[in-house]
């Protein structure tokens, strides 16, 4: 489970995520606003379609202008979007609602003394059917960070697991979610929201039964629900030769990373691999059995064919530094690797 503490970050697709709630001090009152719905035209608000808690909203000014967006409903508190530089074509994307509310939407101009421009309504949509019942079983509002909690979960129907990634504010509000019903597919491995691009990257396990055909095993996408990269296609199957293991990785270089599993003999290992987004052309590898002698198959007791035998669960890698950290759940032990010789620290 990833804890997102949200700031305002600009990002190549426009997207942003809410910098903060609406502050009790920001607050602007009737006497320093102005109806101004002349101010702007061309106002629209779009219903995303893969996601009904959000919106797009479009509009233009006559002149370029820093704006900012509040969003906000009789039982929320809403949040708050700033642009970072003045422009006359506007385009924000308005998430993180909960269910079934209608919120007003105010634009001000971002001036040292705002002025409201215009306002708008929409209904916010419902989230999936088949997603759980929800509620916090603790929260300390004092002590609690702003931010989401993003997570996936299965949904198990008759025919198949259909799996979908979704975020719940600190109420325990459902307030983003993302389906990704492809059929070959019976779940989704870790999500990893990436902060600089503000997107997630998910890592997408197939069963066994389609273990023969080609598909991606990760998908970036961004909060709109825009696919913007797929890894290659691969014949592969959850934990099978070759495969990923628990979670993909974007570098801040374009690069992916991942613990790839190995099967030597009897012995289930795996390896780091830092590779091209789009050919996995590999960089950089680091195995086990390079410093680990792997058990011997003549000494297996277990009764099942296959010893597990690292399981790496996750990667932290810092190139810059030339450091990676590699956790295996199954030494209990984090190791601390030198990415020029590989050596363990």
């Amino acid at each position: 489970v990833f804890f997102l503490a949200f700031l305002f970050v600009s990002c190549e697709n426009k997207v942003s995520v809410p910098n903060k709630e609406i502050p009790d001090e920001d607050e602007i009152s009737d006497e320093d606003t102005d109806s101004g719905d002349e101010l702007i035209s061309d106002l629209k608000i779009e219903e995303n379609k893969e996601n009904s808690l959000s919106c797009r909203l479009t509009f233009s000014t006559a002149n370029e202008k820093k704006t900012f967006v509040k969003y906000y409903s009789d039982t929320h508190k809403g949040y708050k979007i700033s642009e970072e530089s003045a422009k006359s074509e506007h385009y924000f994307f308005l998430w993180g609602m909960r269910e079934n509310r209608d919120y007003k939407i105010e634009i001000y101009s971002d001036d040292a003394e705002p002025e409201l421009l215009a306002s708008a309504e929409f209904h916010s949509g419902r989230a999936p059917d088949y997603l759980p019942l929800m509620y916090p079983g603790e929260h300390n509002k004092a002590k609690t960070a702003e931010g989401f909690v993003l997570f996936q979960y299965a949904a198990t129907t008759y025919d198949h697991i259909f799996p979908v990634a979704l975020m719940v504010d600190t109420d325990g509000e459902v307030v983003w979610y993302y389906e990704y019903n492809q059929w070959y597919l019976s779940a989704f491995g870790d999500v990893a929201w990436n902060p600089e691009k503000q997107t997630i990257l998910i890592g997408l396990t197939k069963d066994l039964s389609a273990a023969d055909s080609l598909a991606e095993e990760a998908i970036e996408i961004d909060l709109e629900g825009n696919i913007l990269w797929k890894s290659p296609e691969t014949a592969s199957y959850y934990y099978g030769p070759g495969s990923w293991n628990h979670a993909y990785y974007m570098m801040k270089d374009g690069s992916v990373t991942f613990p790839q599993v190995i099967y030597d003999d009897c012995v289930v290992t795996d390896r780091i691999v830092n590779l091209d987004a789009d050919t996995y052309g590999e960089f950089w590898i680091w195995d086990y059995r390079d410093y680990f002698e792997k058990p011997d198959c003549s000494t297996n007791t277990s009764g099942d064919f296959y010893i597990d035998w690292t399981h790496t669960n996750s990667v932290s890698m810092f190139k810059e530094e030339g450091i990676v950290y590699v956790n295996s759940r199954n030494f209990s032990t984090l190791f601390k690797i030198d990415m020029s010789s590989g050596a363990i620290i």
